[in-house]
């Protein structure tokens, strides 16, 4: 496992969003993780998922502060059509399920890099992969 960690939408609005259950959690974390000088990224899904989640709930001027934060400290990777391609994989062999478009980008991206991902979802523990929470 490489020191590179992926960050998810859930992680992002837990430590944007002060009332979230996982706000404290998140905030620490995301400091120990600066503080080791991991590899953080997300990728172009994310970012746009989380934006329009951050957006919706916490308003415009809450958005821009995270968009401004974000593009100075996470590196994006964006989302190319051998990523897009690999994610829809992911969602097909799983038909009927819950998982999303944007989560099987994180998986895939995950698994190419041999990332951990800092999320709250629990979709990524029952994938198998690494996360930080």
């Amino acid at each position: 496992m490489s020191d590179t960690v992926i960050v998810d939408t859930s992680a992002f609005y837990a430590m944007t969003a002060s009332g979230d259950t996982f706000h404290d959690k998140a905030m620490a974390v995301f400091r120990r993780l600066v503080g080791s000088e991991s590899r953080l990224l997300t990728n172009s899904y994310v970012l746009i998922e989380s934006a329009s989640l951050i957006h919706r709930r916490l308003g415009f001027q809450v958005t821009q502060a995270f968009m401004d934060s974000v593009m100075a400290i996470v590196e994006i990777v964006w989302v190319d059509d051998l990523l897009h391609r690999k994610a829809w994989d992911i969602v097909s062999r799983r038909q009927g399920t819950r998982l999303t478009l944007v989560d099987a980008s994180v998986m895939a991206l995950a698994q190419d890099l041999s990332a951990m991902v800092f999320s709250y979802d629990q979709d990524f523990t029952q994938e198998g992969l690494v996360v930080v929470a």
